[in-house]
């Protein structure tokens, strides 16, 4: 869809642990507590296609993490 970002959960994981963060789950469910992802399971995490295969990861609302950091108006 327009306006997100999609991140296969590896890969996720491998970027939060590399920032030093030891709880890639836990960070997936602030983001989706603060409204800026989508998820369909309990983990803050969602099922969505990349290519033809169906993958698990986060999924960002762009605008909504935006107006998060403050670079956007509500």
């Amino acid at each position: 869809m327009d306006g997100e970002i999609r991140i296969v959960g590896k890969q996720f994981t491998k970027i939060i642990k590399e920032w030093g963060f030891n709880s890639p789950t836990n960070i997936a469910k602030c983001l989706l507590e603060e409204g800026i992802t989508r998820s369909n399971d309990q983990q803050g995490k969602c099922i969505f296609k990349m290519n033809i295969r169906s993958t698990k990861g986060i999924v960002i609302n762009i605008r909504k993490m935006e107006q998060k950091l403050g670079y956007l108006d509500k």
